[in-house]
């Protein structure tokens, strides 16, 4: 499990985080999978691990159907 932090255009004063959610490690590669409604229209999203350790992520693919 991970934490999700998107940050939007216009986002509240103070933290800058608009948005946060879980998401999951799908496979060896690191690809994640979360909501789209956490990340969409994110001008960045940052993905911090279990283990407290942090990076930045970017969309690599959606299905809105499915969100």
């Amino acid at each position: 499990m991970v934490t999700i932090e998107a940050i939007r255009p216009g986002a509240s004063a103070g933290t800058g985080i608009d948005t946060t959610g879980t998401g999951i490690i799908a496979n060896a590669d690191g690809a994640i999978l979360t909501a789209l409604h956490v990340v969409k229209g994110a001008q960045s999203i940052k993905v911090t691990y279990a283990d407290g350790t942090s990076s930045a992520a970017e969309i690599a693919d959606s299905d809105p159907t499915m969100d």
